[in-house]
């Protein structure tokens, strides 16, 4: 595989190779932190790359459960719970 240069194609492969990693070590839950840009008043639309984060950890067996959002000075954050799909 090629290096990624892409910085949002290189948070999705952390997440992945975590999420993979996790399901090999039995956890039933994760909680990754999911980064953007600062909110501008007014603004609505999705959040570059969260899409595509959140289905990637779903491919690996992964159901968003709950999560939290808040905007920092540094950007938008978000906590997601996932939980293990069952079987």
């Amino acid at each position: 595989m090629g290096w990624i240069t892409d910085p949002k194609a290189k948070a999705v492969e952390t997440l992945v190779t975590e999420a993979k990693m996790l399901i090999a070590a039995g956890r039933n839950t994760f909680t990754p932190t999911l980064s953007g840009s600062q909110l501008k008043p007014g603004r609505s639309g999705s959040v570059g790359g969260w899409v595509e984060m959140i289905e990637a950890i779903e491919a690996e067996g992964w159901v968003m459960q709950f999560w939290s959002v808040t905007d920092t000075t540094s950007g938008i954050k978000a906590y997601p719970l996932f939980r293990r799909r069952r079987q």
